[in-house]
């Protein structure tokens, strides 16, 4: 790390390569996804390079070449909270998202399989616990060499309610996508570029643009998964199909619920589909108003769910929008706190509901030490897509498994927005 990083501390050896990774970048689609996911990461990351001299030279001054990475990371976001819309203080409409007991578990049974396929995604029939229950990852499929296919698992849940209630009870078939956890997935994260993604439907009611990274993770996968499918359908046509996924995972797993939703839902009429994703970064574009009434038809009626911290900076990430950042990384004016950093109109976004969740200190009308109390206050907001288009979150720190797992637990729990549990 620290030799590569000093290669790059001589302007020209960084112009040099940006120039290289742009002729690279530029090259026609060979029609071999990796090809193309390298291709499309090439170009990517010589942006990256002719926007970031500056930093590129006081990492490489540095003994603790992580340090300083994570250092220019926080003197990003210190810039970002200098600016009104770095919070959702700065959305006006949002509202407070509700649900009850039954849909805070359905969300905390996905996130459990969504986190459960980054230890176990390719070790089949590997137990886990949800709720006091222990599920079974009833099919796996491993990642590829070159990271086109994400891993993926199928794990099979019936409701407790629901066993007992009926003679041939509804289950819920989780498709569980990793997110990124090698190299080689960032560089499928980095091809970045909108590309029509018209193979995912079999009909062109409704067109669509696709982070073409993820739509060739998606295609890949395409196939294994409708075999193990439909066979499930055929076996119990009823199944509730439920796609999930964290961060990149997430993205993926939701091209593949548009993906199965086009070519299962006139087949199996009696089938289900839902896609809850976390931390998930915007990944489609439709091309018209109509493509986009449309596509929010399908997944109000769905449930469709994009749940994402407040300020997690992944969940913003399309190329447009890192531009935008490079800009206000070089900016060296000091800024009034009334301003507001003028975005540009997101290249992708999210498919389906945005739900973000906001911690906050809580308040103790006793005067009691706040410490004391293990969790902090949760609150969970439901923002219209152009609100989120408005918001610049800059941190990667709540990104992680672990701060979407403390969130999760609570909403289960039912401690959020006020409340200390079910009634």
């Amino acid at each position: 790390m620290k030799a590569f990083a000093r290669a790059f501390a001589h302007k020209s050896v960084r112009s040099s390569t940006g120039i290289g990774l742009q002729a690279s970048g530029a090259a026609p689609a060979s029609g071999n996804t990796a090809s193309d996911n390298f291709g499309g990461a090439s170009q990517a990351s010589a942006e990256v390079l002719e926007g970031m001299d500056s930093a590129f030279k006081d990492i490489v001054a540095s003994d603790d070449v992580r340090g300083m990475l994570n250092a220019h990371i926080e003197r990003l976001d210190d810039r970002a909270s200098q600016y009104k819309n770095s919070s959702l203080d700065f959305c006006a409409s949002k509202e407070l998202w509700l649900c009850d007991e039954h849909e805070a578990s359905l969300m905390a049974l996905a996130w459990a399989c969504a986190a459960n396929v980054y230890d176990h995604g390719t070790e089949p029939q590997q137990d886990f616990e949800h709720a006091g229950t222990r599920l079974n990852v009833d099919w796996s499929l491993p990642a590829s060499s070159l990271g086109a296919v994400k891993a993926t698992t199928f794990t099979t849940y019936t409701p407790v309610l629901e066993a007992l209630a009926a003679s041939a009870p509804a289950n819920y078939l989780i498709i569980a996508v990793k997110g990124s956890a090698t190299k080689l997935d960032h560089v499928v994260n980095l091809n970045g570029e909108p590309r029509e993604a018209c193979e995912l439907f079999l009909d062109d009611l409704i067109r669509i643009t696709a982070h073409a990274g993820f739509l060739n993770s998606a295609l890949e996968l395409l196939p294994a998964l409708s075999k193990q499918i439909e066979q499930i359908l055929r076996d119990n046509p009823s199944t509730k199909l439920l796609f999930t996924g964290h961060s990149a995972g997430g993205a993926t797993a939701t091209l593949l619920y548009l993906a199965f939703r086009s070519r299962l839902v006139v087949r199996c009429p009696n089938a289900k589909f839902s896609c809850i994703t976390f931390g998930c970064p915007p990944v489609v574009k439709a091309l018209s108003q109509q493509d986009e009434d449309a596509l929010s038809r399908i997944t109000t009626h769905d449930n469709v769910i994009n749940i994402m911290n407040e300020y997690d900076f992944i969940t913003r990430a399309d190329g447009a929008y890192f531009r935008s950042l490079i800009q206000l990384y070089q900016q060296v004016d000091d800024t009034p706190t009334t301003a507001i950093w003028a975005l540009p109109s997101p290249g992708l976004q999210h498919v389906g509901a945005i739900v973000v969740l906001r911690t906050e200190i809580p308040r103790f009308d006793d005067g009691s030490d706040w410490q004391r109390n293990i969790d902090l206050s949760l609150s969970a907001w439901k923002l219209r897509p152009e609100d989120l288009a408005k918001l610049m979150f800059c941190r990667l720190s709540v990104h992680g498994r672990v701060a979407y797992q403390e969130r999760i637990v609570q909403i289960e729990k039912g401690a959020f927005n006020g409340q200390n549990g079910w009634v």
